[in-house]
C-alpha cells in the first residue's frame, strides 16, 4: 500500500472512530497524562499537538497551564469535529503530520500521543515537527511501537501457518525501536533522546480485543485481509493457549517516548 492510499485508510478508520474513541482509549488515556507530565509548560507558550484526535492531550496540557496557546491537528476530519466540540480552548484544524501547514519556527513546543505510528514516512513527519519549532524548541512524542500488540500478530501468524495463509505475514505492524531511532536521525534534531518500555492490558477473548480495535480506530487490518470465524477460532486458541491469565489475553503494549531539541 502506497503513502497515499495508507493515509486516506488511517483518515477513514479514525474518522469512523471519532464517536467512540474517547470511551474506549483507556491505554492511550493514560500515556497522554504521563506525557503531559514531562512537558515543559509556561504561560504563552505556542504548542502544536499533532494527531490531537479528540484533544485528550491538549485537555491535559491546559489542567497543568491554563494560559498555554494550544494548536490541534489531526489527519481525521472527525477527530477534528469531535475535539473541536470537546476541547474549545484549542484551535483546530484537519492536517497531515507529514505536511505541517505552518511557517518556519511557528512553535516553541511540538507534541503528540499516540499518534505517529500511523505516519507512512517517519522521517519526513519528524523533519516537519523540527521545522516548526523555534531554534532550542522542544518535540515530545508517546507513540506506540512494534511490540504492541504482538500477542495478537504471533496468534494469526500461527492460525495462517495452519492454514497457510502467506498473507498475515505482511500485516503492518506499527515502527520499531530502532526505525524510529533512524527517523530521529534523518530530522536532524540537535538532541534526540528516546526511551522504550512494555506495559500491559487484558481482554476478555480475540473478539473483544478486535471489537476494541476497531472502536478505536486502531485495527489495521487491511480491508482485503479476511479472517474468518473458523480462522478466528484458531487465532483465539492459540492466543488462549500462549497468553491466557486469570485476567483474560495478555497484551502488549510497547511505548517509545522521544524527547528531542531543535
Amino acid at each position: 500500500m502506497n503513502s497515499a492510499a495508507f493515509h486516506k485508510r488511517v483518515r477513514s478508520k479514525f474518522s469512523g472512530a471519532a464517536e467512540t474513541y474517547a470511551a474506549l482509549c483507556g491505554v492511550q488515556a493514560d500515556v497522554a497524562r504521563e506525557l503531559a507530565d514531562r512537558l515543559p509548560l509556561q504561560a504563552g507558550l505556542r504548542v502544536l499537538d499533532v494527531g490531537a484526535g479528540t484533544g485528550m492531550l491538549a485537555e491535559e496540557i491546559y489542567r497543568r497551564c491554563a494560559w498555554a496557546d494550544v494548536v490541534g491537528l489531526d489527519l481525521a476530519d472527525r477527530m477534528v469535529e469531535v475535539g473541536r466540540k470537546s476541547c474549545r480552548k484549542v484551535r483546530w484544524l484537519q492536517a497531515d503530520a507529514a505536511a505541517l501547514p505552518f511557517g518556519a519556527e511557528s512553535f516553541g513546543l511540538v507534541v503528540s500521543s499516540s499518534s505517529y505510528q500511523w505516519v507512512a514516512d517517519l522521517a519526513l513527519a519528524f523533519s516537519e515537527a523540527g521545522r516548526v519549532l523555534v531554534p532550542g524548541g522542544r518535540f515530545y512524542a508517546a507513540m506506540f511501537g512494534r511490540e504492541t500488540l504482538s500477542e495478537l500478530f504471533e496468534s494469526l501468524q500461527a492460525a495462517g501457518l495452519a492454514r497457510g495463509r502467506e498473507d498475515v505475514f505482511a500485516l503492518r505492524r506499527m515502527p520499531s525501536e530502532e526505525a524510529v531511532r533512524a527517523a530521529l536521525r534523518q530530522a536532524d534534531f540537535r538532541h534526540r533522546g528516546m526511551a522504550a518500555e512494555k506495559r500491559e492490558a487484558w481482554f476478555r477473548d480475540i473478539w473483544s480485543l478486535l471489537k476494541w480495535l476497531q472502536g478505536t480506530g486502531s485495527n489495521g487490518l487491511s480491508g482485503k485481509f479476511f479472517l474468518g470465524r473458523e480462522f478466528l477460532a484458531e487465532t483465539e486458541e492459540h492466543c488462549r493457549t500462549r497468553f491466557g491469565t486469570p485476567e483474560g489475553i495478555r497484551v502488549t503494549f510497547e511505548v517509545l517516548w522521544i524527547d528531542a531539541v531543535r
